[in-house]
């Protein structure tokens, strides 16, 4: 069971096997999980639907992590501070650099079951401390 409300999930990822296996994961949590394989697709998808956190890939041949991240600062500046970022090489320096800018959740691959409840944990908190700065 989760240790968090029902959430809203999109997951971004190119691969369909990290894509399923995050899907599986948190829709077994309770959660309700939509995935994307396009990071070009998620900003008509998020203005259809709202989602609580986005689960994105940083490395995309369509769309990176980062330029989604942007993106969505700029259409979504609420959701964006509610994105966490898995990464198959997060000590990359364009890597850091984004991961810096963001202040998001970020996860290296593989990760585990624990990490990502727990990064899913710090994007819904980052997201209600800027809520409630305003």
């Amino acid at each position: 069971m989760s240790l968090i409300s029902p959430l809203r999930v999109l997951v971004v990822d190119d691969e369909p096997t990290v894509r399923n296996l995050i899907q599986d994961l948190l829709t077994a949590d309770g959660h309700e999980v939509e995935t994307l394989a396009d990071g070009r697709l998620v900003l008509a998808r998020v203005a259809a639907a709202p989602f609580d956190v986005i689960v994105t890939d940083m490395r995309m041949p369509a769309m990176s992590g980062g330029a989604l991240h942007q993106a969505l600062a700029a259409a979504h500046p609420e959701l964006a501070r509610r994105i966490v970022f898995i990464s198959g090489d997060p000590s990359a320096a364009a890597t850091d650099e984004v991961l810096a800018a963001a202040g998001a959740a970020t996860l290296a691959k593989p990760f585990t079951w624990e990490a990502l409840r727990d990064a899913l944990h710090a994007a819904v908190d980052c997201g209600r401390e800027h809520v409630g700065a305003k």
